[in-house]
């Protein structure tokens, strides 16, 4: 093959690139270094300002709910009393009775349909019958050959 003896040439091209980008990186880092050798200097720090601390928001104030009346100014309407019972009363469940269902019916069995078939035609013999089929052509031609006619053939 022509391309397994040009191994050697694909590697001196692949050598020869490489060296070429080594070459031009130390060119390129020479003229950096040219340009960089005065000294920059530092920027100036930024002077540290003290800053007053944030006042703290005082927390919110809840208003206070007023005190509940003495146990003795209490008065208690019944029917109001008998509106709440019924409220938290829990609601009785109604059970409803679900019939069970029947079985679906069976359908009908289907019904044959009487066809009619021709009888088979009858011979004496099977040899007729034997040479109709395909399959057995060959091996009633080469029977015939070896053991002659059928018994009670007429010819």
């Amino acid at each position: 093959m022509k391309l397994a003896g040009a191994d050697f040439l694909i590697w001196i091209i692949i050598f020869l690139v490489v060296s070429a980008v080594q070459g031009w990186k130390k060119l390129q880092g020479t003229e950096d270094a040219e340009e960089s050798s005065e000294p920059v200097p530092p920027p100036p720090p930024r002077p540290r300002v003290n800053r007053p601390p944030r006042p703290v928001a005082p927390p919110p104030v809840m208003p206070r709910a007023a005190p509940p009346p003495p146990p003795k100014t209490w008065q208690v309407d019944p029917d109001e009393l008998e509106r709440l019972r019924r409220k938290f009363e829990p609601v009785p469940v109604v059970e409803t009775v679900v019939p069970a269902k029947l079985p679906a019916p069976e359908p009908p069995k289907p019904v044959a349909i009487p066809r009619k078939v021709k009888p088979a035609p009858v011979h004496r013999d099977g040899w007729a019958a034997r040479l109709r089929r395909r399959e057995t052509v060959r091996q009633a031609i080469v029977a015939a050959e070896i053991l002659g006619p059928p018994k009670g053939a007429a010819y």
